[in-house]
């Protein structure tokens, strides 16, 4: 008896001590901006720290065991969140933090550990499970006045409601967050609801408003001097623009971004800025410099122990090595980012690698394999109520159909897409489907109706000023008007395209002017030779 005591007395007192190693870790060095720092001290105490996670969650609830399981999950709030496996570690820990918290009549605590597993449901592509936790969370911190806590909730509400597809009932979140920030002079989060707000609209194809809220956010964060705060304005500058095919200028921000990220020491950050640049390299038409700048965010994902992060970069690097035409290379780091997907449980980024893995075999002209992967995709997105993931997989399968020759099929695919795209509200997937309808109609000869698509298409792009929208089917639509043998037609679609490709700087300006100039004079001599 008195040795089990004596062993009881020693396990309370090793919790006790790491408790104080891990806040210590967290609150001196991770939230100060020393977060490399902080992650090797908990690396260099990772074993002993799991030693009395796994002892405290297997002793019977006590005061005691329950204060330590609180103070455990509060040191490793967030360091646990970069170390710990999701499914495995940080979700069983979450819920022992909740159940002692209940116990012990802690509702503060108690909210924290439901937001937190909302967040660790969230990560796992889980959103409807992450909104049961939000609620909760919501309804705590509502019952004991905590407006903070009541803001962060709702945003978390409304994060996972954009994420699920649902633009308009997340903006409906974040303007609750935006009204409490102001109401409480809070600038931080008065910028953090601000974004936020950015990127559901950005969501929903309004890039331009997207911009007009994340500029604000980028004018409050240097007013305060948030620095991180600062780069994320910039780097969501950078995306909106980069969907509005503006690509120079999404790389002027994201280069600003990569500089706050450096002074910071902020290496993940850093690697996800590289990310953004190769993603925009990519859309330039620079397959060589994207690929520089992926391995470059693969290779600082892997020395941070970020398997999200190295899974991301891995399936940007098959993207961009599929755009150079090396589909052998391009499956093999698409592979690789589907294991690791499938190993830390992200079933999005599961669903994304069977996508672009679906993509490499439509490259290939290996349409029924690309069809196989499409459908795997279209599972988990339905899975997931990801509505965006489905509206794209589904238009990824009527492209494999269309090059099939089967356009009927193809259409249902796209009719489907539209569908969705018009529940959510996004502008810019509802114009694409359109753009995409158009072609499917003209390629089974129904050119009235091909035209009704085109003309709704290019309304919503101009309502939205989407250039590069409205360039790409503009001249796709040319191209099959020249097939038809309406030239004129095909010269004044193609004609449009050239002057909206040159007035945002796209890299398609030139080379589709040399076509259509080559073309103009080729339909010149012709017309000579026929006189």
């Amino acid at each position: 008896m008195k040795s089990q005591v004596g062993v009881r007395t020693a396990r309370l007192r090793h919790a006790r001590h790491y408790v104080r190693v891990l806040t210590d870790a967290q609150y001196k060095l991770y939230l100060k901006g020393s977060q490399q720092m902080a992650l090797r001290r908990f690396d260099e105490e990772r074993l002993q720290s799991d030693s009395a996670w796994t002892w405290l969650l297997v002793q019977p609830p006590s005061t005691r065991t329950d204060q330590l399981v609180l103070n455990l999950a509060n040191a490793t709030a967030s360091m646990g969140e970069v170390r710990y496996d999701v499914r495995r570690e940080r979700i069983p820990r979450l819920e022992a933090q909740r159940d002692a918290a209940q116990r012990q009549g802690d509702k503060q605590a108690e909210g924290a550990a439901l937001g937190n597993l909302g967040l660790a449901y969230a990560k796992l592509g889980n959103f409807r499970a992450a909104i049961q936790h939000y609620e909760q969370h919501l309804a705590i911190v509502r019952d004991i006045g905590n407006q903070r806590g009541i803001s962060k909730a709702l945003g978390n509400l409304g994060e996972a409601y954009r994420n699920l597809g649902d633009y308009h009932r997340s903006i409906e979140y974040m303007e609750q967050v935006l009204s409490i920030a102001r109401d409480i002079g809070d600038r931080r989060d008065e910028g953090a609801a601000l974004g936020n707000l950015g990127l559901a609209y950005a969501d929903l194809g309004e890039s331009r408003t997207s911009i007009e809220y994340m500029e604000q956010v980028l004018t409050i964060m240097r007013e305060v001097g948030d620095r991180w705060g600062e780069g994320a304005a910039l780097a969501n500058l950078g995306n909106a623009y980069h969907a509005l095919g503006d690509y120079r200028s999404a790389i002027a921000y994201h280069e600003q971004d990569l500089t706050i990220a450096r002074e910071l020491g902020d290496r993940r950050g850093e690697g996800v800025t590289l990310g953004n640049l190769g993603l925009a390299s990519h859309a330039l038409g620079d397959y060589r410099s994207a690929i520089v700048y992926h391995e470059q965010n693969l290779a600082m994902a892997r020395e941070v122990g970020d398997r999200w992060g190295e899974g991301d970069a891995l399936g940007n690097l098959g993207i961009a090595y599929r755009n150079v035409g090396d589909t052998s290379n391009a499956a093999t780091y698409l592979e690789q980012h589907l294991r690791i997907a499938r190993e830390v449980g992200d079933r999005r980024g599961e669903a994304n690698a069977l996508g672009n893995l679906g993509n490499v075999y439509y490259a290939e002209g290996d349409y029924r394999s690309a069809i196989a992967y499409h459908e795997q995709d279209l599972t988990i997105a339905r899975e997931l109520g990801n509505r965006q993931g489905e509206r794209q997989t589904l238009a990824n399968l009527a492209s494999a159909y269309t090059a099939q020759g089967d356009h009927q099929t193809a259409m249902s695919y796209y009719e489907q897409a539209l569908i969705i795209a018009r529940e959510v509200g996004d502008r810019r997937g509802e114009g694409n489907t359109l753009g995409n309808l158009s072609i499917a109609h003209h390629n089974l000869g129904d050119m009235q109706q091909a035209s009704e698509y085109f003309d709704q298409a290019i309304r919503i792009f101009r309502a939205i000023d989407l250039k590069a929208d409205e360039a790409m089917f503009s001249w796709r639509m040319g191209a099959l008007y020249g097939q038809r043998g309406n030239v004129a037609r095909a010269i004044e679609l193609m004609q449009i395209a050239v002057d909206l490709y040159g007035a945002i700087g796209h890299p398609l300006a030139e080379p589709c002017a040399d076509y259509l100039a080559r073309a103009r004079a080729l339909l010149d001599e012709q017309q000579t030779e026929q006189t």
